[in-house]
């Protein structure tokens, strides 16, 4: 990230999928390490093939990082 001149300018696309994020912590980790690095956005890889659980998280996740800024 120190190459990129604003970093709030980036897109992380997540993986929710098995074995990429095993749990909910891991993605909570993943978002929580690019928002100390100053990245906004997010998007999710193959959302469609997730199940419920999964897709739950999403909401978990965008909490996170509305709390983060």
């Amino acid at each position: 990230l120190s190459e990129v001149d604003d970093p709030a300018r980036l897109n992380l696309t997540l993986n929710l999928g098995l074995p990429v994020t095993p749990a909910l912590g891991d993605a909570l980790a993943k978002v929580e390490f690019a928002g100390r690095h100053g990245v906004r956005r997010f998007s999710f890889f193959n959302y469609g093939f997730l199940g419920s659980g999964r897709l739950e998280w999403i909401a978990r996740i965008a909490a996170a990082v509305s709390k983060t800024g």
